[in-house]
């Protein structure tokens, strides 16, 4: 329900939670709450992750074409390598979506 909340017209009650206030490199800043990946697309990913003692979550949605993936994970989460396959498999499956 959150994310088609998210969806929902652009200037609904999210959007301020949006708006850009850092940008951390060229391509990636961060909002309220969201990290912003590829500033400089027509259509930047909105993600969070996050991780707790044996449990990893990610979820990225692309607002313009209505896309969303979340993860929730039994990956344990101290282990860097496995965390950022939880990262990769999630910013992958949204490209997949976003190309068929």
């Amino acid at each position: 329900k959150y994310t088609l909340w998210n969806f929902k017209a652009l200037q609904n009650e999210l959007q301020v939670m949006k708006e850009l206030r850092f940008k951390t490199s060229e391509e990636n800043g961060v909002a309220l709450g969201w990290h912003i990946k590829n500033l400089s697309a027509s259509s930047p990913v909105y993600w969070h992750n996050g991780a707790t003692g044996g449990y990893k979550s990610c979820m990225a949605m692309d607002l313009e074409q209505q896309n969303a993936v979340i993860i929730l994970s039994n990956v344990a989460g101290s282990n860097n390598a496995k965390r950022r396959y939880i990262d990769t498999l999630c910013f992958d499956l949204l490209d997949t979506l976003s190309q068929g």
